[in-house]
């Protein structure tokens, strides 16, 4: 079906592309990986006729197909999900998945058939299993919806090849298997699907076939039953991954908590009780939606707080907004980088610096060689890999835009670490660096409290584990007590055994 050759892309003083090749056939699921800048990203946009290549050939059903917008892509059969989400925010959910696609009745020119298109997104979203509201304004949607709502959007259209940046990054595992279905239908009826995806073990769940690209190069192209997840990284980073997690330093003396909270209730959550110390990372656990992202945005007041207390260092505070919370050295590191995190206009040396701008005024102006001095010293620190200072921070794949978020937080002095989701769409090779710095963090002082879907990742970094359902925790487990069995078991709501677990007096805090 979709055959591309020898495809080049150069931006300014990087080579995004060299000689990449790629063949889909009909029904084929064909995944697509390799660590950020890899030149995934830099492919799908070619494909989706964003990107122009300098160079190559790209033929759909036999025929060579340049395109030179994503409109004409579109038009072709060619529907595709960008990581980052292409939805219009204050539009509603209908509106979004016929934007430029609006229906029309066939006796009254310019008439939308509003009818017909409510009834088809209505089927399409309930085979996704996305409840929301067709009249709901997109912004309103939690982030696995808003996901959703763009995969929906693309089977409304006449489909010929599917292309798929990280779909189930912000999904639950019980979408993620509804999303898998549904690629099962398409792949029946002759659809082929790209599926771009840092999840390996999803790859031999979903792909028949996988390519590895490597510094924009093409490595490999294997059938999935012929590799392994261990083989996968090797021919993505060019060596072995020997661990997954940075090992763990014994445990610190219990000190007086950095972070309290008792009795607190706020949108979708209640009466938490839970404690963080210096030194020391602690998990939100639980399924998708139980109310572990809302607690963290409450504590640092970017959602309100209905009752209960928040101390830090034995002081009560309640921020109004997450600008207070940063004065109080108290960072948030958001899930969604580019709507929360970094400021797209921006260069990488300002969105770095930005959280020690008091800290580099001299005589009340800002002092530059003082900023570049700890731009430098930052990026050394964290191992953020960028052209220049000034390159804009969209330039730089997501795994070092988090760690520009990180290092912001760290140039703020921040003594509390609040992570939502902080490996979400990041490769292997630079979320073992994030959990690298994640180790650093704790071991000069800090606290971490952190939340993510991925069970593997609380258990392998966290040193204890609250576990939340339905906005209210199940009980709190130590690394040595922690398995995936007792998680999901306190995931779902259930006690393990005849043994409860969490209570405040439980809590070695």
């Amino acid at each position: 079906m979709l055959v591309a050759r020898d495809l080049h892309k150069e931006y300014p003083g990087v080579k995004a592309l060299d000689g990449v090749s790629l063949e889909v056939q009909p029904g084929e699921v064909h995944a697509l990986v390799g660590e950020n800048g890899a030149g995934k990203s830099t492919l799908i946009k070619i494909l989706a006729g964003a990107v122009r290549p300098d160079a190559g050939d790209i033929r759909l059903d036999g025929r060579p197909s340049r395109f030179v917008d994503p409109i004409q892509a579109r038009r072709a059969g060619i529907a595709t999900i960008h990581q980052e989400g292409s939805l219009v925010p204050a539009m509603s959910v209908l509106d979004n998945l016929y934007l430029g696609d609006e229906l029309v009745r066939k006796r009254f020119s310019g008439v939308l058939a509003t009818r017909a298109m409510r009834e088809r997104a209505r089927l399409v979203l309930d085979e996704l299993d996305v409840p929301a509201s067709l009249s709901h304004r997109v912004d309103q949607l939690p982030l696995n919806q808003r996901q959703l709502v763009e995969i929906a959007r693309a089977l409304l259209g006449a489909l010929r090849l599917l292309i798929l940046d990280e779909p189930t990054s912000a999904l639950s595992e019980r979408q993620a298997e509804t999303l898998f279905r549904v690629i099962e239908r398409l792949c029946g009826s002759g659809v082929g699907v790209v599926y771009v995806t840092h999840k390996l073990a999803e790859v031999p769940r979903v792909a028949s076939r996988v390519t590895v690209l490597r510094d924009g190069r093409h490595v490999a192209t294997v059938g999935t039953a012929e590799t392994h997840t261990a083989e996968l990284i090797r021919l993505m980073i060019g060596r072995d991954l020997d661990q997954t997690f940075p090992d763990s330093p014994p445990a610190a003396p219990r000190s007086t908590p950095v972070l309290e909270v008792r009795g607190l209730s706020g949108r979708r959550f209640s009466e938490v009780d839970l404690s963080v110390h210096q030194g020391e990372i602690v998990g939100l656990g639980g399924l998708l939606g139980a109310g572990q992202s809302e607690l963290l945005r409450a504590i640092v007041g970017a959602d309100p707080v209905e009752s209960g207390t928040v101390t830090l260092d034995g002081s009560a505070v309640r921020f109004r907004s997450p600008a207070q919370a940063v004065r109080a050295r108290v960072a948030y590191i958001p899930a969604d980088r580019k709507a929360d995190g970094i400021i797209p206009t921006q260069s990488v040396r300002e969105n770095l610096t930005l959280g020690a701008i008091a800290r580099l005024r001299r005589r009340g102006a800002l002092s530059r060689r003082a900023e570049l001095e700890l731009y430098e010293d930052l990026v050394a620190r964290l191992g953020i890999k960028a052209p220049h200072s000034e390159v804009p921070i969209t330039n730089l794949s997501g795994g070092n835009q988090q760690k520009v978020i990180i290092g912001r937080a760290v140039a703020a002095e921040s003594r509390l670490f609040l992570f939502e989701e902080s490996t979400r769409g990041v490769d292997v090779g630079a979320r073992f660096q994030i959990y690298q710095l994640m180790r650093w963090l704790v071991g000069e002082g800090a606290a971490i409290l952190m939340f993510s879907s991925d069970l593997i990742e609380l258990l392998g970094l966290c040193d204890r584990l609250y576990v939340m359902h339905a906005g209210k925790v199940t009980g709190m487990v130590t690394r040595s007590e922690a398995t995936e069995e007792l998680v999901m078991t306190l995931a779902f709501g259930a006690t393990p055994g005849s043994q409860e677990r969490g209570s405040p007096d439980d809590d070695p805090g």
